[in-house]
């Protein structure tokens, strides 16, 4: 499953906006994508934390992304937790949730369990850009 593609940043708007004290970090996360791209299409495996799976096609990962605008190392940088869905021979990337490093005392694993399901749902639901393979049946 080579095709991977990058749904966008439509779920983290009000994260970024949140965030805005970190003017690189929405080019942060792209570039960190496009890593993780070249790493995954080369080896099929991510070592990012996997957080969450739902049925047989939406995964859950939290990865450490380092910010440039301020030199922070990914240790030191913001959280991203985003969704692999598996498609017809196709992978989509989807950015979720994202935090700093130093959020990480009100972002435990349970709440941002929360809001990754409550965002992926809405994302089904087709209120945002959503492939038909991922739509709610409802």
């Amino acid at each position: 499953m080579s095709c991977i593609e990058y749904l966008g940043a439509e779920l983290i708007d009000g994260d970024l906006k949140r965030l805005k004290s970190y003017p690189s970090l929405g080019k942060d996360i792209e570039n960190s994508f496009n890593i993780w791209k070249n790493l995954f299409s080369k080896y099929q495996q991510t070592t990012d934390n996997q957080v969450y799976h739902d049925s047989n096609f939406i995964y859950g990962f939290e990865a450490k992304i380092g910010i440039s605008c301020f030199r922070r190392s990914r240790q030191e940088g913001a959280r991203l937790w985003y969704a692999l869905l598996k498609g017809k021979g196709k992978l989509f990337y989807l950015p979720v949730i994202l935090f700093d490093c130093r959020e990480e005392k009100d972002f435990k694993k349970h709440i941002c369990l929360g809001i990754f399901k409550e965002r992926v749902d809405s994302f089904r639901d087709g209120s945002l850009c959503c492939p038909d393979e991922f739509k709610s049946k409802r």
